[in-house]
């Protein structure tokens, strides 16, 4: 019995609320909105939403900062898994900066979260257009790519994440997934190889290596990563079953 166990790591590797310089003018430093900021990258979800929010109903606050508050609002909202509440808000940023890639990609991340992949990955697509260097976007779109089963697509958006960030340890990995599942196991391995030399501890890779190992019945390579897997993580499940079965 072969389980084929894929990581969710990676999901928020780029929902990050970027507050540009000239968001919040140097005068009003101390407002509700820069106080919004700081407290989402403090953790202090409902608080910063608290603050966005006076913000947005403040009579001189521009569009522009108003969808950076309702930006800050959905990351927030998302955290605290409170999803389609979420996707309000950062359709609200989306639709007073309509080519805001940043605001487009979280976006993406939210639809996909709500498993609405085909909607994100148009999302994603329109941010590639826009901001054709954007390399975390690419991986974004991958993974939704690989949850459609387009697998070939998948692995085209992972290579073009490596072509910008050679060092992205996840789309290193997320790709080799998505070659395995085609067949072309060498590949794959390389991949496998790339990500453990940027990453090591990561259990759920070990793990898809040596499944992949496994497809090549190189039995003993395969024992080796799920060994691995548990080492770093004594109860990773699906590690326990496959070295049953290797």
């Amino acid at each position: 019995m072969k389980v084929l166990y894929y990581p969710t790591t990676g999901l928020l590797s780029t929902f990050k609320v970027v507050a540009e310089a000239e968001t919040f003018p140097s005068e009003a430093a101390l407002n509700p909105g820069a106080h919004a900021l700081n407290k989402f990258n403090a953790g202090e979800w409902t608080t910063a939403i608290e603050l966005a929010r006076q913000q947005i109903t403040a009579f001189s606050c521009s569009n522009a900062i108003k969808a950076e508050m309702h930006h800050i609002e959905a990351a927030c909202l998302y955290q605290m898994g409170q999803l389609e509440e979420a996707e309000t808000a950062i359709r609200s940023a989306v639709s007073m900066e309509p080519t805001k890639e940043n605001y487009l990609n979280t976006y993406g991340v939210i639809l996909r979260k709500n498993k609405r992949i085909e909607q994100a990955v148009r999302s994603y697509e329109l941010v590639i257009k826009l901001q054709p260097n954007f390399a975390d976007v690419y991986y974004n779109c991958g993974n939704a790519l690989n949850e459609l089963d387009r697998k070939q697509e998948a692995v085209a958006r992972f290579k073009r994440c490596l072509e910008i960030n050679p060092n992205h340890a996840s789309a290193h990995h997320n790709c080799a997934n998505s070659l395995r599942d085609l067949k072309q196991i060498d590949d794959a391995l390389a991949h496998y190889s790339q990500s453990s030399e940027l990453e090591y501890q990561n259990p759920d890779m070990h793990c898809n290596w040596g499944l992949a190992w496994q497809l090549q019945e190189r039995w003993d390579s395969a024992i080796e990563q799920f060994q691995i897997a548990i080492g770093q993580k004594s109860d990773h499940a699906p590690s326990h079953i496959n070295l049953g079965s290797a």
